[in-house]
């Protein structure tokens, strides 16, 4: 029962998937950068939306009915909190899934 010329060796299987880990690693810096400075971005921009609510209002009463004015600013500062979440919940998704994962399946 010898091995033959196409398995390959537990040692060498690891240090493959190891170099793969560790370049997909520091290739993909700029995603989680990209990520946390938008979630930065929104989360921000729900918190002026919050603390500028009635002038937001005012100023959207211009344009729509007083009612639709309110449901306007409501929603998109319901949406930028939303997203804020959202974009923060992919980057530590993504931290998770390329360290403590890729360690795990290696």
């Amino acid at each position: 029962m010898g091995k033959t010329a196409g398995n390959r060796d537990w040692a060498q299987i690891y240090a493959i998937y190891h170099n793969v880990l560790i370049y997909d690693v520091f290739e993909q810096w700029q995603t989680l950068v990209f990520l946390l400075f938008h979630a930065f971005v929104f989360s921000l921009l729900s918190v002026l939306f919050l603390i500028y609510f009635d002038q937001i209002c005012f100023f959207l009463d211009s344009f729509f009915l007083s009612g639709a004015a309110r449901l306007a600013a409501g929603f998109t500062g319901a949406v930028t909190a939303l997203s804020a979440v959202c974009l923060l919940f992919a980057a530590a998704n993504f931290l998770y899934s390329d360290v403590p994962l890729q360690y795990e399946m290696a």
